[in-house]
């Protein structure tokens, strides 16, 4: 390993600086009227120009960063994470999956227990099938609506319904962005990565859905009355809908049958995104809206926004904070490589990981922890160089197991704080348009419960299912 330099100290404190602001952002005053905020979006590109202003970033950096190296192009990801977010974001204005959440929760009966299972199945079945960003949009206003209209406490449902929505998220790798990193850097295709998640993920729901239920069995109520909802209301265009289902399940089986056939994964989801995006267009451009009153020239925006409403609201919903974040934290886990830092977390990982069983508890729990500190994305990718770096040495077995349980790590982190992962960082502001506020210590000290336990119940059946199937 190269020896450490004045410009390695100088990365390392400007990481630390990044994994502050993530977790406490903040707003820098500029003048009396202007506030630069210091959050997820501007922190890390500032960080990229601070280091590129020290030199301990450089230009190679930032060209390596972004054009990513071996398995992982961080502009594929993109990609894909934009096709994904189009598909799911234009069926859900359709109103198909606000229906089927209304209608499934009406099902939870009178009982206040059967209810919260209800809400954390749901959230669970509705991640496999979608993706958590579109989970955690849908279900977090179904379930204030509900908690409120009975008059419940929202904390131990909203919980449900992140915790369950979050655990589904491992099983498939579009569940969550951290997963597709883990599985394009492994070369792991799609029936593979997901016949090794779906019982640690289906064993961690369990266990964290009887820890929720007994840990807030003091909230939930015994007997309920639910609200009179017509979910079939919910449905605007059911045409509509009906396009956005095949869409989305003829992308899901297209990135599963291609995984078998070495293609990108932007390759194939990019034609579903442009399909869903024509239909979107064409459904504007069918339905004219009414001439406007207002005789003066508007704005452009607002101008596309009334000729274009459907397109112009799914724009509007894009994850678009992901890809400065990402992208920028591509290049500083890029420098930290370049100045020694990774690989010296490679070594100490292969100290950690001399059998399978052991690299999957110490991955897991450390990614687990990294993601609180640095946010899921950098972690995984921070994880994923040290895993491919020429210090960490294992064989076949370990290395696989080490992949597979950084799935896990950086997916359940998230359960100890809101910053963790961004679809937590989503659920949480989506809580408080809606007047409940759940985040910081609340938010930990509800987590410091589930976190321990459903990262070991997860790592504990991934280690048997290596002990057995492993070879």
């Amino acid at each position: 390993m190269d020896p450490l330099t004045f410009r390695s100290w100088v990365l390392l404190a400007l990481v630390v600086v990044v994994a502050c602001f993530i977790n406490a952002p903040q707003t820098l005053p500029v003048t009396r009227r202007l506030r630069l905020p210091l959050d997820l979006v501007t922190i890390p590109l500032l960080t990229v120009i601070i280091g590129l202003a020290t030199t301990s970033i450089s230009w190679a950096d930032v060209g390596n960063g972004i054009a990513g190296s071996q398995n992982v192009q961080p502009y594929a990801i993109l990609v894909l994470l934009l096709a994904l977010a189009w598909v799911c974001v234009s069926l859900d204005m359709t109103g198909f999956l606000s229906m089927i959440a209304l209608a499934v929760v009406k099902r939870g009966g009178r009982s206040g227990r059967r209810f919260f299972l209800v809400i954390f199945a749901l959230s669970f079945v509705f991640t496999l099938v979608t993706n958590i960003d579109v989970a955690v949009l849908t279900l977090t206003p179904v379930t204030v609506y509900f908690t409120e209209a009975m008059q419940l406490s929202p904390y131990a449902f909203l919980l449900g319904e992140f915790f369950g929505s979050n655990i589904s998220s491992m099983i498939f790798f579009m569940g969550n962005l951290n997963n597709i990193i883990v599985a394009e850097a492994y070369g792991m295709n799609f029936a593979t990565y997901a016949a090794w998640m779906v019982l640690p993920a289906l064993g961690s729901a369990a266990i964290t859905g009887a820890v929720l239920l007994l840990q807030f069995r003091r909230t939930i109520p015994r007997h309920i009355e639910l609200p009179d909802v017509n979910p079939r209301a919910a449905l605007k265009e059911p045409r509509a809908a009906w396009v956005g289902t095949f869409l989305l399940m003829g992308m899901t089986v297209a990135l599963a049958v291609s995984s078998f056939f070495a293609v990108s994964v932007w390759i194939v989801s990019l034609p579903f995104g442009v399909a869903a995006c024509i239909v979107d267009v064409a459904r504007d451009l069918w339905n004219s809206p009414p001439a406007l009153d207002n005789k003066g020239p508007l704005p452009l925006p607002q101008r596309i926004a009334h000729r274009m409403p459907i397109t112009w609201e799914v724009l509007t919903r894009l994850p678009y904070p992901v890809f400065p974040f990402t992208l920028c934290m591509f290049v500083i886990v890029q420098a930290l490589t370049t100045h020694g830092w990774t690989p010296r977390l490679a070594w100490l990982l292969t100290q950690l990981c001399p059998d399978p069983t052991a690299a999957v508890f110490s991955v897991g729990f450390l990614s687990a922890l990294a993601s609180v500190v640095f946010n899921n994305i950098p972690a995984t990718v921070l994880f994923v160089n040290a895993l491919r770096s020429p210090e960490f040495v294992a064989d076949d077995t370990t290395l696989r197991a080490a992949y597979l349980a950084l799935a896990i790590g950086s997916d359940l982190g998230a359960h100890l704080t809101v910053p963790a992962g961004m679809a937590g960082l989503l659920w949480s502001s989506l809580a408080r348009a809606k007047g409940v506020r759940f985040d910081g210590l609340r938010f930990v000290r509800a987590g410091i419960w589930t976190f321990p336990i459903s990262v070991a119940s997860a790592c504990a059946i991934l280690a048997a299912e290596l002990a057995i199937m492993g070879d």
